[in-house]
């Protein structure tokens, strides 16, 4: 890892940059945060150069799934994509990610890819079904993103949230099903009772490395 300068997508909270900077690379010399928000970005940033006032920081704003675009480092580069933030693209959002991926990887730099594993029902729908109702907010909060945004009128506390594993395509998707019959004026969509409205999917790490490694080979990845 001392030979790698770090790139790092989907860069999430400064605690998380703190740690990937601190990991085994004493003499870490570049390190580049991908993220949508500014405000993660500077306050990391901030928090970095203070804390390791010889380290470069190149942050960028920007969306992975709109393509990706790194500034050349001084030595190989390591393309670090952790959280398993890749299982909530579909398949062909997937193949997209990675083959842009592949387009910035030069000889000597490596990619560091975190993803979930596949595991019994029970135990991934608890996992997106919490007690605490933490995943059931973050969910909901698209309804208000959406009304903030679009100028929309949806009432979050007439929805439930739903985790539901599909088997067949080995994924969890989170739902939002209306309590009651309602109409909310995004173009007049009319949402009945029992109607789902369907939001990120979450994809266990086997099917994510099918799509990286499964085309150079007719076997299975297990």
């Amino acid at each position: 890892m001392s030979s790698y300068d770090i790139c790092h997508a989907t860069s999430g909270p400064t605690a998380r940059h703190r740690a990937e900077a601190d990991a085994p690379t004493p003499d870490l010399d570049t390190y580049v945060p991908l993220d949508v928000r500014e405000s993660a970005l500077t306050q990391a940033g901030h928090t970095l150069l203070a804390e390791r006032p010889g380290l470069t920081a190149h942050a960028l704003i920007g969306d992975f799934t709109a393509g990706l675009y790194l500034p050349g480092t001084p030595r190989p580069r390591l393309i670090a994509f952790l959280g398993g933030t890749i299982g909530n693209l579909l398949p062909v959002e997937r193949a997209g990610l990675l083959s842009s991926l592949r387009s910035l990887l030069f000889p000597g730099d490596g990619l560091l890819l975190g993803v979930d594993l596949v595991k019994d029902e029970a135990t991934l729908v608890a996992a997106y079904d919490d007690r605490e109702g933490v995943t059931a907010a973050f969910n909901k909060n698209v309804l208000t993103v959406i009304n903030r945004e679009l100028d929309a009128a949806f009432d979050p506390a007439t929805f439930d949230h739903v985790a539901v594993w599909d088997p067949r395509q080995e994924w969890i998707e989170m739902r939002l099903r209306s309590r009651i019959r309602q109409r909310v004026k995004i173009a007049a969509l009319d949402l009945i009772r029992g109607r789902y409205l369907h939001v990120p999917v979450a994809v266990p790490g086997k099917q994510v490395l099918e799509t990286a490694l499964g085309r150079a080979s007719d076997e299975p990845v297990e």
